[in-house]
């Protein structure tokens, strides 16, 4: 679709259905396509998935939410960015819809990823924050919990020495350590089972 028309759809968008479409629609966009845009554009792109992010609708709030943690693989030199990011994403993980809370606990591990690869640009990530929305998306259903766990261990690796000396950080790492230790020990879900797993591995490296 050209760029042009792409951006005037979205514009005149009023159905909700129109809106998630849009937002799936960018979620499929390649890096390399992504880089071809010019900076107008790509910006345009950010600001229509910030926006709908707090969407009155849940459906366009999940598929934005995803979105967005996609393109932060694509920004993943702008700091400012991501902590944007970031600071959604923990929105998002309390939202009232389970729905959106899923898109989050999954998006939560796209933006880890993102963070542990391109860690000189996570400087100004509010660490607690997102430990603590993976914590509480751990304690929601099984569905939301399996994409959290994973991240939180990811989270868990990218703390410094500095962090672990104030006290609120120590205590979401012990509530963190405990929590992994019991989802890698229990249950029938064997996703979670492997994901804490996962979690416990990376934070021991």
């Amino acid at each position: 679709m050209e760029k042009k028309y792409f951006i005037s759809l979205q514009d005149k968008a009023e159905s909700p259905a129109l809106l998630t479409a849009i937002c799936d629609c960018l979620a499929t966009m390649n890096h390399m396509t992504y880089d071809i845009l010019d900076r107008a554009h790509q910006r345009t792109c950010l600001a229509i998935l910030f926006g709908h992010c707090s969407h009155d609708e849940s459906t366009v709030r999940a598929a934005a939410v995803r979105a967005l943690a996609i393109y932060s693989a694509f920004e993943h030199e702008d700091p400012v960015f991501l902590a944007d990011v970031a600071d959604m994403l923990v929105k998002c993980a309390h939202d009232p819809v389970p729905l959106v809370r899923g898109k989050a606990a999954w998006s939560l591990g796209n933006l880890s990823d993102t963070l542990v690869s391109h860690q000189e640009s996570g400087t100004d990530i509010d660490l607690f924050s997102l430990l603590n929305a993976c914590l509480h998306c751990c304690e929601d259903s099984e569905k939301i919990r399996s994409n959290a766990v994973r991240p939180l261990g990811i989270f868990l690796k990218l703390l410094t020495a500095a962090h672990v000396t104030e006290e609120t950080y120590r205590v979401a790492v012990g509530q963190s350590v405990v929590l992994l230790t019991r989802l890698a020990g229990s249950g029938t879900n064997m996703k979670i089972k492997w994901n804490a797993c996962y979690a416990l591995g990376e934070y021991t490296l």
